[in-house]
């Protein structure tokens, strides 16, 4: 440590020596120049935070902390009110949009019911962000935002008083604010709410179609529950106003084709479902449903569009073709071998890589022929004029068309004709029936004539041979009633009741106990029936005492017993119709009509939509296709 020796004081007593340290000398130096004493006097500088208002500072609030109003430099903070006394003290300013200090929010506003509040605190119901603030409420946190939010009962559910948009429904009351709790007002109020289906004449969203019935005013009981007492229902036996007679009401004509259904309404309407790949339902679209291996369908009936006055339809393959009552004939579908029978090759559409309608195009029938009826096979179409005459188009491939020709144009590579041709040596022709690759006819004298493929003897003469031209069935007369099916069989009711069939019989389908084809007629069994449809594989068959019985293959249910057991015999089934019609479809499964309720069941397969149920669960048994009201 250095020594500094100072000059020693002469006194009475002996002179004496003071020691002094050098590292004192140097603190005091320090002291000397933080006090502005170089030139020997002393300059104090106010230090800040000393909690005196010095003439350089703004404020001291006895501290040198920021964001209290006062900084570390003692000037005033921006959002501050900073008074006179000493120390310092400082205060938020509510409302000039700064958020400083413990203030929650600050829009610069001191207005109540906007979130923020008068005193800057966020208000019951809303949240708060940014500078200024900008406050939201929340719909559904279960904190009311009052003057916003008539009430939040901390969901957005609908039906229970307080809605999604935190609006107090109607019928309802609601009370408090974290959360609300909302009541229903009492049944005889006039207003349905909460469990009320209705409350005097108040039915929200309710009417008698929604109910069941067809027509008439929905009313409400005492007990708020649905009155139907003026309701009406078409089909139930008594014609109601606005009825001509009940079997004027629901479906009138049924037509099953080959995965896909068709029923006339009261009115010409038409209504179809199921296979739709080629727009064969008329609804102006292919199916919009992905159904079996991603085929589109629409498994819930379809309105056919333009098509108006109705008085028949036919169901085919891909094709469905109509009259109306002016005798007008159009097919709509698939055109890939000619089928809409207009000329045309080109409708500016493709479905898949055919061409093809979606809506009802009108059949080039060459006049004076007025057509009655319509039938439509797998590729061709068949009309039976009014005068007994009958024409044919599409494919032509094994001689369907039946005029004897073998080159008419060529679509997709094989013979067909885009308009109609007429059929060689038929006359006086009663009932038509177009199949897979042929063609059957019933004439008015009780024969029946087919014509086209002929692999296992569906002409029915006794030979395997196809023709172009019609040949006579063989052995059969005195018939009523034909029904051509699938690609290879027909049958036949004759005017006693009996029912023959012939073709192929690999399920049964014949009727006859066996399963071997059959190229002449054979009767099916004791059975006795007034009319006869054909499937691809089955056949069904209604009694005089509106019984019905079917025979064949069964392997989706489509003999509707309940079980996939296939009979090669007539088996009774149940049947919850009435009466009408019944008709079996190309691809395993059934529908039948009642004309006497309009009602429509189907069963069997249902993987394109074919029973009409909005869904593809198939059903061993009837049930009925939904929203087929007038």
């Amino acid at each position: 440590m250095g020594v500094i020796l100072l000059h020693s004081f002469k006194k009475e007593r002996d002179c004496s020596m003071i020691i002094i340290s050098f590292r004192t000398i140097l603190l005091l130096m320090l002291a000397t120049s933080l006090c502005g004493c170089a030139d020997g006097k002393s300059k104090k500088v106010p230090p800040c935070g000393n909690g005196v208002l010095d003439p350089n500072e703004q404020c001291d609030d006895f501290n040198r902390l920021p964001d209290d109003g006062c900084s570390v430099t003692c000037v005033l903070e921006e959002g501050w009110d900073c008074g006179d006394t000493l120390p310092t003290t400082c205060t938020p300013i509510c409302g000039d949009g700064r958020v400083v200090g413990l203030e929650p929010c600050d829009d610069g506003a001191l207005e109540a019911g906007d979130g923020c509040g008068a005193t800057c605190t966020v208000e019951t119901g809303w949240t708060c962000e940014a500078m200024p603030s900008v406050c939201i409420t929340t719909c559904g946190d279960g904190l009311r935002a009052d003057g916003i939010e008539a009430c939040d009962d901390g969901n957005l559910s609908t039906g229970d008083g307080c809605d999604a948009t935190c609006t107090v429904e109607t019928g309802w009351t609601c009370e408090g604010d974290a959360p609300s709790s909302c009541g229903a007002t009492e049944c005889g109020d006039g207003i349905a709410a909460g469990l009320e289906p209705c409350d005097g004449w108040d039915v929200p969203g309710q009417d008698c179609q929604s109910q069941g019935f067809d027509s008439g005013t929905l009313l409400c009981a005492s007990d708020c529950t649905f009155d139907t007492s003026d309701c009406q229902l078409c089909g139930d036996g008594t014609c109601d106003e606005g009825e001509i007679c009940a079997q004027d009401c629901g479906a009138t004509w049924l037509s099953v084709g080959f995965a896909h259904a068709c029923v006339l309404m009261t009115g010409g309407r038409a209504w179809c479902w199921g296979y739709n790949h080629a727009g064969q339902l008329g609804n102006g679209r292919v199916g919009a449903e992905a159904c079996f291996f991603d085929i589109p369908c629409d498994s819930s009936p379809q309105e056919v569009l333009g098509a108006e006055d109705l008085m028949f339809i036919h169901a085919g393959f891909s094709t469905t073709c109509a009259i109306k009552e002016t005798g007008g004939l159009s097919c709509w579908g698939s055109n890939q071998y000619g089928q809409l029978g207009d000329g045309q090759a080109d409708h500016g559409i493709l479905c898949g890589t055919s061409d093809c309608s979606l809506v009802p195009t009108s059949v080039h029938l060459t006049l004076p022929m007025i057509a009655s009826t319509v039938s439509s096979g797998y590729y061709h179409s068949c009309a039976l004029g009014m005068l007994g005459e009958v024409a044919c188009w599409g494919s032509n491939q094994s001689g369907q068309l039946g005029d004897g020709v073998s080159t008419h144009e060529t679509c997709e590579g094989e013979d067909c004709s885009r308009t109609p041709v007429a059929v060689s040596i038929l006359s006086n022709v009663q009932q038509i029936s177009a199949a897979g690759q042929f063609t059957c006819a019933l004439r008015a004298n009780g024969t029946v004539w087919c014509w086209g493929a002929n692999d296992n003897g569906q002409l029915g003469n006794g030979t395997t041979t196809a023709s172009n031209i019609p040949v006579q069935v063989s052995g059969l007369t005195g018939v009523s009633q034909i029904s051509a099916g699938g690609n290879n069989f027909a049958c036949a009711v004759r005017g006693d009741y009996s029912v023959w069939c012939w073709g192929a019989n690999a399920d049964g389908q014949l009727g006859d106990g066996s399963t071997s084809d059959r190229h002449t007629p054979v009767q099916v069994g004791s059975l006795s029936a007034t009319s006869v449809s054909c499937g691809s594989n089955h056949v069904c068959a209604r009694r005089a005492d509106l019984a019905t019985w079917c025979w064949g293959g069964n392997s989706a249910g489509q003999l509707g017993t309940g079980n996939t057991v296939s009979s090669p015999v007539p088996v009774q089934i149940s049947l919850p119709l009435e009466d009408g019609s019944v008709g079996a479809g190309g691809w395993y499964f059934t529908c039948a009509h009642s004309t006497l309720s309009g009602v429509v069941g189907c069963w069997g397969n249902n993987s394109l939509g074919q029973l009409g149920q909005g869904n593809l669960t198939e059903s061993l048994v009837p049930v009925i296709v939904p929203g087929l009201t007038p």
